[in-house]
């Protein structure tokens, strides 16, 4: 992962009512998001979530049309 993923918004506000949106849930562990402002993928559970390229969020989540 590089350090050109995420925007300010995104990136202070990943566990707080403004997070990225919710996208896709494969199970209550596989959770899908994306920034509305940089858009950034973000994936991760109910307790955490990282900012991901687009060819990780693919490799993670093959059944969503993720573009970069």
């Amino acid at each position: 992962m590089g350090n050109d993923l995420g925007c300010q918004i995104c990136l202070s506000h990943s566990e707080k009512p403004y997070q990225p949106r919710f996208v896709l849930a494969t199970s209550p562990s596989d959770l899908l998001y994306r920034c509305d402002f940089c858009r950034t993928w973000w994936i991760g559970t109910q307790r955490y979530q990282n900012p991901v390229s687009p060819d990780a969020a693919r490799a993670a989540f093959p059944e969503a049309r993720i573009e970069d």
